[in-house]
């Protein structure tokens, strides 16, 4: 016999019910699963547990206007944080995030993980609190979920700057596919890029970089950058930059790129996450040419015609794309 399907009001008792535990404070390990199956039960329970957190958030501030009622602060991370499966079930119920910006709410409750993300030649500041922030370069994303003892951020995609201020009361982690960067006063800087292992340069303090195959921890102090990898030999594989080579990497901050040395077709790969508009080098031999100097980012056609000037070759600029030899 086919069981009978729950009524709206049933279903909103429920949520009021959780919602009033979940005001109380975090949820255990073991309620947390309870809930979780709960809400994969009937894709109307999440929007029913939606609208009575709302609902306990409008008493909160109305109870905040009376100068007689003092309740306990209101916690913003005393909600659980979203699960994978919580996710699939939000996409079963309907179009449930929302989107400000490049920020897109992932999750439900006070906890719910934020993705950011930049279009191409975009650049994005990201407030942390305690004075700390995170700057993402050119088509990059990020999510971001607020803890009790600092932010957690994985990097999904491009470049970020993370920057922890120097006596901030909570350090930030900071993940890239299976490694974990430790930040609390200092300034990281991690890229993942296409095609290429992702690498972590420390520009102020140290962090601690940890992974699921690395026995322990590693160090990276202040002027150091780690490519990411096998942990076989990942202590060797940690370079001293130069003022020059560190004030290079971030020149995206100002809308520049600089090269030292870098290989043409490099260069113009750099150039192609930048603007839509693509530099061709027509002549194989020529992308291996060495190139140096600082060139706006968002300028492609004053970069080739740079090229063309130096190696005495054409350029021609056309709707789509820019012809280099």
């Amino acid at each position: 016999m086919a069981q009978a399907r729950e009524t709206p009001q049933t279903i909103d008792e429920a949520a009021a019910v959780w919602a009033a535990r979940m005001d109380r404070g975090p949820l255990l390990d073991e309620d947390a699963q309870t809930l979780e199956a709960w809400l994969a039960g009937d894709p109307r329970r999440l929007g029913a547990l939606m609208r009575a957190r709302a609902l306990f958030t409008r008493t909160e501030a109305a109870w905040s206007l009376e100068p007689v009622f003092n309740p306990r602060p209101y916690d913003r991370r005393a909600a659980t944080a979203p699960t994978r499966r919580r996710l699939l079930v939000w996409g079963a119920g309907g179009a449930v995030a929302a989107s400000v910006g490049a920020a897109t709410v992932i999750g439900y409750g006070l906890t719910a993980t934020t993705a950011y993300a930049t279009e191409r030649g975009e650049m994005r500041q990201v407030p942390l609190g305690d004075g700390s922030n995170l700057t993402l370069n050119t088509l990059s994303e990020v999510r971001v979920r607020d803890r009790s003892g600092g932010s957690d951020v994985r990097l999904m995609a491009g470049e970020v700057l993370l920057n922890v201020a120097q006596g901030a009361q909570r350090a930030c982690t900071l993940r890239v596919d299976d490694w974990r960067v430790q930040v609390a006063s200092a300034a990281v800087f991690i890229s993942r890029l296409p095609d290429r292992p992702a690498q972590v340069t420390t520009h102020r303090g140290a962090v601690e970089i940890s992974g699921t195959k690395l026995a322990g921890s590693l160090r990276l102090e202040a002027g150091r950058r780690l490519t990411l990898g096998e942990t076989a030999g990942l202590e060797r594989r940690i370079e001293k930059l130069s003022t020059d080579e560190m004030s290079r990497e971030l020149s995206w901050r100002e809308g520049q790129l600089a090269f030292h040395d870098e290989r043409l077709e490099q260069a113009v790969a750099a150039f192609a996450r930048y603007s839509r508009q693509p530099i061709v080098i027509r002549d194989p031999a020529l992308r291996g040419e060495a190139v140096s100097g600082l060139f706006a980012a968002n300028d492609p056609a004053g970069f080739a015609q740079a090229i063309g000037a130096a190696f005495g070759v054409s350029v021609r600029v056309e709707t789509d794309r820019i012809v280099v030899g």
